[in-house]
């Protein structure tokens, strides 16, 4: 299957239906309506016999932790500790048996002196859709019903929309959703045309639609809300005026069209601005008809029809044609039915009511609970529990229930080969210490997979940085791509092509939420590097041209280069400039009112960077023009920076101030005169490879000074020397991953290898020691104790620590910086061997990184002639190549 086909007008993941998209429970779930998106869920709750619950909510700290997995979702576990730390715990395991039918395993471990007795439940569920991440509340949709011959049009199928005065986001409408949308319940397909839309005289939309056949009598329908009397005007194929009176609720009005003929038609509203309403679609249909249209509102029944044999189940939900079966191992078991909202409140009140099969508190949510008991565990000891749940037609099911057998050295033997194919790492001696953090990673990124995910008209499966965000998040996304990308080709495209559109796409010029920062470019030179082929090039340059084009300010309305100075600014599409919130300048900014006056540095210095990868790319594709217009983006938004925001007496750049006429003229300072921006975004220009000798001189020993970046556990985001410097902030004060991972590559680039190996390593300590302690995968690092913080299955901001790690320590794997480019990448002989065509930019000479078979001695040429190469671990070299130039590198074992 070519690129094209497979990843064309989609943003979904290429994951089985069934794995770990829940975004309340830890478990396992199954795609029940991907239309609608419905999710059924099951989860396993260890217990203590009539005793503490191990209730598994992926919304909070509850001792449970994703423990191992496969890429492809075929396997994968979670460790429940049962009492801290491995004294007793439950390793719960799902896997696949066929493609309808998944095997639960539920592996109780006793490490004590003391006799346990323990059960273990299941929960099964099936989930409705949330109107978004910012509205909790329940998705429920309308969907109407029409007479034969009449024509709906969902105010979202225009084909033309145009705010009388033009928004920045006109062609990048925030979290995937479509210009002028707004997602509520009770709107057909949940979506309406609202959103401002009308707020202002000569917004206008534009609609074609086809009739069948000639209408004698037609008439307009027109399903809306209104907070005032709207008016709008009519062109077209018809011509009227037509007036929406004030509705707080969702109403229809008609309007007589008279004769309308067969075939195409095309019709464009203009509001008169009363503004204030939300437009669901239009019917038109004949006028004696009319009684025959009719919105209704679907709400949702999540309560099963159970049929209970022996020990299985079937249900069967009235909201989906999917029939789901469970199947237990013989023994004692009872199966509870909660009606309830909040199922954990429900089961801790009554584990002790063990008879009580009904609980029932009024709640809209469903759970069906059988409760398998008791399993006695000696001191030292193990007991092994197994189950399947599946699903089809009913027909089916009960089929393929009375069919399967709950056969323990079967589903063991099977367990054993799928385990077998879990993420391990072939990691050299230096790197054994390690494996298990990063193990944990690995399993944390692939369970941050949710579903539905709503964007631009579909739900999909996404990864997140942590379950607690269900939603797209685009610089989050794109590390985690980067981390997925030392694992698996596939699952690191999917993320990438999750946030790329087509070329032309109105609505977005990509997918955007939250912090504009373009990590999407990085990922892509990583996946070119590691992986790239010709296809991935022609498939996704268009694309990340046009995500280019509008962080450059040069397309689709976008107001990033506004100011008379070519210093960049993004505050128009989200408050964040580099994905650090309470980073002190840009603090300062929000709260003082002055988005429209002072840009920071950071988004020119992306800018500049990912437009010297394109450079580079669109020479590869024979576009020279285009090469040559990213050339000079990049001279001019480095020289904005060098004229406007360098700082010679802090020896930082900062956040560059305008006038009233958006002519720069000072750099931000706090109320004493410091530069406000003595922190990362200040040496940003260090990454975007535009410094002075100078000015490189000055950043690199505020990088590696004690007493201002550097720290015991890594780069902090703030100068500590800083007056605003904040021990205790999220940010401001904390050091995290992401940005230190764009400092290491950038190290590489400027052959510091000794501090790119000093902040891999630090990060991998502290990795280590964290995760060694609790298990959990962390945010950020504080300063001052040098603990984990925030999120505890964080996947997203964390995720370079997998980088580093297979920089250093998986054999197999070739590391450089952005000045690189590698083209017929290729290990040989058991990884004793390597060769490939590279281009090298950059000033002055770069380093690179190559990991070989240990026990060996290494010869390494570039262009012919043997370059110097450094051991710093058994068959891992940092290697010094010479800039500006192109040619075959070659590592070969020497005799």
């Amino acid at each position: 299957m070519s690129l094209e086909e497979k990843y064309r007008n989609t943003h979904d993941l290429h994951v089985p239906e069934w794995g770990p998209f829940s975004k309340l429970y830890y478990g396992l779930s199954h795609i029940a309506d991907r239309k609608k998106g419905l999710r059924f869920d099951l989860s396993v709750i260890p217990s203590y016999y009539r005793a503490k619950y191990m209730f598994p909510d992926a919304l909070r700290d509850c001792g449970i932790h994703p423990w191992e997995t496969t890429v492809d979702l075929s396997y994968y576990s979670y460790r429940y500790e049962m009492e801290w730390k491995d004294k007793v715990y439950a390793d719960v395991s799902y896997y696949t048996y066929d493609k309808n039918t998944r095997v639960i395993r539920c592996h109780f471990v006793n490490n004590t002196d003391e006799n346990q007795n323990t059960s273990m439940s299941l929960m099964a569920s099936m989930e409705t859709p949330l109107v978004s991440l910012n509205d909790r509340r329940v998705m429920e949709y309308a969907y109407c019903k029409l007479p034969k011959g009449a024509v709906y049009i969902d105010a979202l199928s225009y084909t033309d929309l145009t705010y009388h005065t033009p928004r920045p986001t006109d062609h990048l409408v925030f979290e995937g959703l479509f210009r002028g949308e707004k997602r509520r319940s009770g709107f057909v397909n949940g979506s309406a045309l609202a959103a401002g839309f009308g707020d202002e005289r000569g917004d206008r939309v534009t609609y074609h639609f086809q009739t069948e056949k000639q209408m004698k009598n037609a008439v307009l329908m027109v399903r809306y809300c209104a907070e005032h009397a709207n008016v709008f005007e009519i062109d077209g194929s018809f011509r009227e005026q037509i007036i929406l009176p004030k509705s707080n609720q969702m109403t229809v009005c008609q309007f007589p069209i008279g004769r309308l003929k067969e075939g195409s038609h095309e019709i464009t509203l203009t509001a008169h601005g009363a503004g204030g309403l939300a437009i669901d679609g239009f019917v038109v249909c004949e006028a004696e008809k009319t009684r025959e249209v009719s919105f209704e509102i679907e709400h949702w029944n999540r309560k099963p029809e159970i049929k209970k044999k022996g020990n299985s189940l079937i249900l069967d939900y009235p909201d989906t044609p999917v029939v789901y079966g469970l199947k237990w191992q013989e023994g004692g078991s009872i199966v509870k039915e909660y009606l309830t909202d909040c199922i954990e409140h429900s089961l801790r009140a009554t584990s002790n009511c063990f008879f009580e099969k009904c609980y029932d508190d009024g709640g809209e949510g469903h759970y069906t609970v059988p409760v398998l008991f008791p399993f006695h565990l000696k001191p030292h000891s193990t007991e092994t529990v197994y189950a399947f749940v599946t699903c089809g037609t009913k027909e089916q099911v009960e089929s393929r229930i009375e069919g399967l057998s709950v056969e323990p050295e079967i589903l063991e033997a099977l367990y054993r080969e799928r385990r077998a194919g879990r993420i391990q790492f072939r990691s050299n001696t230096a790197g054994q210490q390690y494996k298990q953090g990063i193990s944990l990673m690995a399993a944390t990124i692939q369970n941050n997979i949710v579903f539905p995910i709503y964007v631009h008209g579909d739900y999909i499966r996404h990864n997140t940085p942590g379950k607690g965000w269900d939603c797209l998040y685009t610089w989050d996304s794109g590390f985690i791509g980067l981390a997925l990308s030392m694992m698996s080709e596939e699952r690191a495209m999917d993320i990438l092509n999750a946030y790329m559109t087509e070329p032309g796409f109105p609505h977005a010029a990509f997918v955007h939420f939250g912090s504009p920062v373009p990590v999407q470019f990085y990922l892509f030179l990583e996946l070119m590097n590691r992986y790239g082929t010709e296809e991935h090039l022609e498939y996704f340059y268009p694309r990340l041209k046009q995500y280019y084009e509008f962080l450059a300010g040069k397309s689709g309305g976008s107001t990033t280069n506004q100011l008379r100075s070519d210093v960049l600014k993004t505050w128009d599409y989200f408050y964040n400039s580099g994905g650090w919130d309470d980073y002190p300048p840009q603090v300062y900014v929000h709260e003082n009112g002055l988005t429209g006056c002072i840009s920071p540095v950071v988004t020119n210095c992306h800018v500049i960077r990912i437009g010297k990868m394109m450079t580079v790319f669109a020479q590869k594709l024979g576009k020279e023009k285009e090469a040559e217009a990213y050339r000079r983006d990049s001279k001019r938004f480095e020289k904005a920076l060098q004229v406007n925001a360098w700082d010679e007496k802090s020896g930082y750049f900062g956040y560059v101030v305008h006038d009233e006429n958006g002519k720069p003229k000072d750099i931000l300072r706090d109320k004493d005169g410091t530069n406000f921006d003595m922190g990362l975004d200040g040496l940003y220009p260090l990454v975007a490879g535009i410094v002075t000798p100078v000015q490189k001189k000055a950043l690199l020993s505020h990088l590696k000074s004690e007493r201002e970046l550097w720290t015991p556990i890594g780069i902090s985001t703030v100068d500590q020397s800083a007056p605003y410097f904040n021990p205790c902030g999220y940010w401001n004060g904390a050091v995290w991953m992401a940005h230190q991972w764009f400092l290491f590559k950038t190290m590489l680039d400027l052959n510091e290898t000794d501090f790119a190996r000093k902040i891999a390593l630090t990060a991998l300590q502290l990795w280590k020691k964290e995760t060694d302690l609790t298990y959990h995968c962390y945010e950020h690092f504080l300063v001052q104790s040098g603990r984990g913080a925030g999120w505890h299955d964080f996947s997203a901001l964390s995720g370079p620590v997998v980088n580093w790690f297979f920089s250093y320590f998986v054999i197999g794997n070739f590391t450089c910086g952005f000045e690189v480019f590698v083209e017929n990448r290729r290990f040989k002989d058991n990884f004793s061997e390597f060769y490939a065509d590279l281009t090298i930019e950059g000033q002055d000479e770069v380093a690179v990184l190559l990991t070989l078979q240990e026990g060996n001695d290494y010869r390494f040429t570039y262009q012919g002639k043997k370059v110097k190469a450094k051991a710093v671990f058994d068959g891992v070299y940092e290697i010094v190549l010479p800039a500006r130039t192109q040619g075959k590198f070659i590592a070969e074992k020497t005799a």
